[in-house]
């Protein structure tokens, strides 16, 4: 009858602890990382691609697709529709969005979530809103940034603000030309205090002739530039549209001292539309 002896035995016995234990190295990596797997994949985001659809049919393509456990009451999302999601979400983000407007809402309990009901009367909490905004510096040659204008060169040929420069100076922004349907200069400088028009060259509409404090023709500078008369009743120049040209700064005083001689009508200074100027460093 075969036996064995004590050292044999423990021999065995060594070799079969020794193959358990290696097993059990060889497995137990394996189950942590399949329980830690479930909340890493929760607060990462995804690229989905779900079509629009019935709610529980979209709800079953986002579980598989986010590898999620989710519990669905047919009863509660019979008949409702989701509108698909398209875009990067992350999980509670993503169920959100497929939701909106069913009045359910979904609720995670450890790894799994849910759905339940939304409760009447409760809070309703908005998604996050993003507003952006460009702020727009007014410089004294470039556009009026809407119909109010604070800044202007003329009269002291420096950006100054208006509020600064002791004379009475009107400014008509683009916005406002627009706004108005004017055709003409004569037409843009009308609800400006002080100017009017009429008389031969506004009914023949081929010179523009505004009046300023009943002097005619009022000098009319284009960018710095006089513009030349080209007849009419009294000398104005010939008509043009103030649709590409940005804003007209109207001055009553005599500037002499940035324009030299000029008549006792003061002055309309337009400017031309083109790219901002970059300020002035010295």
């Amino acid at each position: 009858m075969p036996y064995q002896t004590a050292a044999s035995i423990l021999t065995l016995g060594a070799t079969a602890r020794r193959r358990a234990f290696v097993a059990l190295l060889a497995v137990a990596p394996v189950l942590p990382g399949i329980v830690q797997a479930e909340p890493g994949s929760q607060s990462q985001a995804r690229d989905y691609q779900i079509a629009p659809g019935n709610l529980d049919q979209v709800l079953n393509r986002f579980a598989s697709a986010a590898g999620i456990l989710l519990s669905v009451d047919a009863s509660m999302t019979a008949g409702k529709h989701s509108q698909g999601l398209q875009g990067r979400y992350e999980v509670a983000q993503g169920l959100h969005q497929l939701l909106a407007g069913t009045g359910l809402q979904a609720t995670q309990s450890g790894a799994s979530w849910g759905l339940q009901p939304v409760a009447q009367g409760a809070a309703l909490e908005l998604g996050p809103t993003r507003i952006g905004a460009t702020q727009v510096d007014e410089n004294a040659w470039g556009a009026v940034p809407g119909i109010v204008a604070k800044r202007s060169a003329t009269g002291s040929k420096t950006d100054s603000a208006l509020v600064e420069i002791p004379q009475t100076i009107n400014v008509i922004g683009a916005k406002e030309i627009s706004a108005r349907g004017a055709q003409s200069v004569t037409e843009a400088l009308l609800y400006t205090p002080g100017m009017t028009g009429g008389g031969f060259s506004d009914r023949v509409k081929i010179f523009d002739e505004p009046t300023s404090r009943g002097f005619s023709p009022t000098p009319l500078y284009l960018d710095g530039l006089h513009l030349p008369y080209g007849g009419g009743s009294t000398g104005g120049p010939c008509r043009s549209s103030p649709i590409p040209w940005s804003a007209s700064k109207c001055s009553r005083a005599r500037p002499r001292c940035s324009t030299g001689r000029t008549s006792r009508a003061g002055s309309s200074t337009w400017s031309a539309s083109g790219p901002p100027r970059p300020p002035c460093i010295s």
